[in-house]
Formats: structure tokens, sequence, C-alpha cells
């Protein structure tokens, strides 16, 4: 298993820092989820399972087991010295095959700032030894996130048709892949 060489620290910038989470973390991530947690219903259906401190810390928990075993790795999203979001390689990994998907959300206060466009170039960057195919899956709805897939240059494969289900209501998830070549690792 190669989960153990995942960087636990990505310096993306000098304003941004992924790094692995912690239970330390558990409560600036649930005051972000807390504080937007009518916009993160419009894109995720887990909000509504982190309703308190310690939802978050079993999350934390949860995400720390997965990356002990291989499963998935999570890293939360400092900027500017302040935790906003998080990142994943969602479980599974498939570690076989090399392909990881890629996950994320982050603050509205600090969205437009080119914060997960150069954290995903960067976690492939430093990951691009592990895995040569990284996928991204976005709600149809979720322009944003959508934009962000062709800003780092992730190919469009298609629709997951009702791929997503939030509250009552299913959704249809655009599906992105970007394949390293030889040359790129």
């Amino acid at each position: 298993m190669y989960s153990h060489q995942i960087p636990h620290k990505i310096r993306v910038n000098s304003d941004i820092i992924l790094e692995k989470i912690e239970q330390q973390h558990a409560i600036s991530l649930f005051t972000q989820l807390d504080k937007h947690r009518q916009f993160f219903k419009q894109f995720v259906d887990w909000i509504d399972f982190n309703k308190t401190v310690e939802d978050s810390l079993n999350f934390v928990n949860t995400s720390k087991k997965e990356a002990e075993d291989g499963l998935g790795f999570v890293w939360v999203i400092s900027y500017k010295g302040d935790v906003v979001g998080a990142f994943s390689l969602n479980n599974p990994i498939d570690w076989e095959n090399k392909i990881a998907e890629l996950g994320y959300w982050l603050s509205p206060d600090v969205q437009g700032k080119g914060i997960i466009t150069q954290s995903v170039n960067q976690v492939i960057e430093e990951t691009k030894s592990l895995f040569n195919h990284y996928r991204l899956r976005c709600a149809v709805h979720n322009l944003k996130s959508n934009a962000i897939a062709d800003r780092c240059q992730f190919q469009f494969i298609g629709v997951e048709g009702k791929g997503l289900k939030i509250g009552e209501q299913y959704y249809d998830l655009n599906i992105y892949s970007k394949i390293l070549l030889v040359r790129e690792r």
C-alpha cells in the first residue's frame, strides 16, 4: 500500500496550505460548515449529518482511519492561517489502477481566489508518482466546481444521471477525468 507516501502537508503557495486532517481541526471545520450551512445544502448531502462539533470530530476520526487503511485521505485547507475547507482523495482510492477521485469544499467567504484551482493542481503535482488518473464528479448545478474542472484541464467524460441525492431531490453529476501521460509524471 502506498498511502504512507501521500504527503501530510502540501504548501500550495504562501497563503494556501493543505495539511492532514487532525482532531484539532474539528472545531474550525464545524464553525465553517455551521456558518454556511444553507450555502452548502445546495451542493452536498452530508451537511445534514454534521450538526455538532462532535459530528465533525467523528468525521476527523473516520478520515484518519481511512488514511491509515489506504482508503482515502483528507487535508484541511488553510488560507492565511485560517481553516476554510477540506480537500480529499475520496474513498475508495484505486491503488491497483492508480486512480484517485478528488473532492473538496470551501467556505464561500474565500471563494473566487483560486484556492481550489491551485490546490487541485498542486495535489496532482505532489501525488503524480502515485496516480496517473484523477477524477472529479461535480453536480451539474454547481457551476463553480465545474469551472474548476475546466481550469485544471480535466476532460469532460459524461453525465451520471441522478448520481447525487440532496435531501429528497436527485441531481445529475458531470464526470471529469485527467490522465497523466508518462512524460507528465
